[in-house]
């Protein structure tokens, strides 16, 4: 009765009209800015797990973080920050800015495991009347805000939400390594056992690391539950009843791939964006064969429908849906978000977004990357809400689509026109949604007025500087 009489409590709180679930998307909302504003209100604790961020004062976070408010209060020991900070640069680089953000006066540690930290959250106030979430799949730099496709939840007074991801946090703290200055611990995993039971309705969420088990201090894959985030992509897909948008880096996943294969079969209306890195010149998309059979010991494994991982790895996926033939292919729509003729740019302005819309109504995002590495190799998250109780959240991914959709494609024409007058053109443009014909035609366009080197024409590599 005593635990009844809290939840019910809480669940009062979390529906009051304070709380507050906002989606907003790169490259178009200023994101930054508004995290930087709610660093300024925090009370007593800020707590992040982050991929990357800058560490310089050009973004607003850090800015924030050097106010001499937020200052005041971190040295005073009134608000206490943390941070665990993966990076994808080298390691001498990654400590240079878990240097730059110790000096901030944040306690600053990293896993150093063989599987990397690929969350993208905040907490903030953890426990008080007022908790704070930041989530989604953008990295906290300002080149995401300006150039990617991507996009950033912020929930206030969502108490049980917050309190899943402060669990993750605590979790993956446990196991991570001092960078710098060791200082005095405030919170322990116990601490937040009495709130594990409250509810958010129309929210959930799933975190990868319950794909693995501790052993000593290490990770270790359980054999027990696996393809947790996985899972939950495919009974989103299987219950759609009549339209499916998704937004995603790629799509490497073989489950995720039949459930859409299912949904087709039956009717489903299916549309997908995927980012420049899932497109494959059509000459090469030829020489690739979906795999039928694995060898799994002395036997052979049917791939259909299979979580084995080599049913996954390697396979394009996004091409598959276009190229090959299947029932209810003409229910399926894929597009590229194309912006530059040098495919080894296709980390420049990439669609970074990882996410689902069933019926218009149930939307599932987070930082999930779609493949078998994401699933077992990093530690993600995965968000479900649904647009009953979030409306103006559901509606703003909604919106969202429809522009990454429909991106510049009226820009394809003059680019084809003008590549085929043999006049100048650039090899980086706005970016646009172009299915992979239409990719192709580009190129082929491309190649004809370069004499088949666009490699060459561009002036050799790129130099993709994702450093900030």
């Amino acid at each position: 009765m005593k635990h009844l009489i809290l939840m019910l409590t809480i669940l009062t709180m979390g529906l009051s009209s304070q709380a507050k679930v906002e989606a907003l998307f790169h490259p178009y909302e200023y994101t930054m800015e508004k995290i930087a504003g709610i660093f300024m209100k925090a009370e007593k604790t800020i707590d992040m797990a982050l991929y990357n961020i800058d560490s310089k004062k050009r973004n607003p976070v850090i800015a924030a973080l050097l106010s001499d408010e937020l200052q005041a209060k971190i040295k005073s020991g009134e608000l206490v920050v943390r941070v665990i900070f993966e990076g994808y640069m080298s390691k001498e680089d990654n400590f240079k800015k878990m240097k730059n953000l110790e000096a901030l006066g944040i306690n600053a540690k990293y896993l150093g495991a063989s599987q990397k930290m690929h969350h993208k959250f905040a907490t903030i106030d953890t426990g008080s009347d007022n908790p704070v979430l930041i989530t989604g799949s953008a990295n906290w730099s300002m080149m995401s805000q300006r150039n990617y496709s991507e996009n950033i939840l912020f929930m206030e007074n969502k108490p049980g939400i917050t309190n899943n991801f402060q669990r993750e946090f605590e979790l993956l703290w446990s196991q991570s390594k001092e960078y710098g200055n060791v200082h005095e611990e405030y919170y322990s995993l116990n601490n937040l056992v009495q709130v594990d039971f409250i509810l958010e309705p129309g929210l959930d969420v799933s975190f990868n690391t319950d794909n693995f088990y501790i052993k000593g201090d290490k990770f270790r894959k359980s054999k027990d539950t696996t393809y947790v985030l996985t899972r939950k992509l495919v009974e989103a897909i299987d219950a759609a009843e009549t339209k499916i948008e998704i937004a995603t880096t790629r799509l490497k996943l073989r489950p995720i791939y039949d459930a859409i294969l299912r949904a087709a079969a039956r009717g489903v209306q299916i549309q997908i964006v995927v980012s420049m890195g899932e497109f494959e010149p059509k000459l090469l998309r030829e020489k690739t064969k979906i795999r039928k059979f694995i060898k799994k010991g002395k036997k052979y494994v049917l791939c259909a429908g299979s979580y084995e991982r080599k049913c996954s790895t390697s396979q394009n996926f996004a091409a598959y849906l276009t190229d090959l033939e299947y029932e209810g292919k003409s229910n399926i729509n894929v597009r590229v978000k194309h912006f530059d003729l040098r495919h080894e740019a296709y980390l420049l302005k990439q669609m970074h977004s990882k996410y689902i819309i069933v019926d218009d109504k149930d939307v599932l995002t987070g930082s999930f990357n779609w493949s078998y590495s994401a699933e077992y190799n990093h530690f993600e998250n995965l968000i479900a809400l649904d647009g009953f109780n979030y409306p103006q959240a559901v509606s703003s991914f909604n919106k969202d689509f429809q522009t990454l959709w429909d991106l510049k494609r009226e820009n394809l024409y003059g680019m084809m026109v003008k590549l085929w007058n043999n006049k100048r053109f650039k090899c980086s443009y706005e970016p646009m949604t172009l299915n992979f014909h239409e990719a192709d035609a580009l190129i082929s366009a491309a190649k004809r007025v370069t004499g088949g080197s666009i490699w060459k024409f561009c002036k050799g590599k790129v130099k993709v500087d994702l450093s900030e």
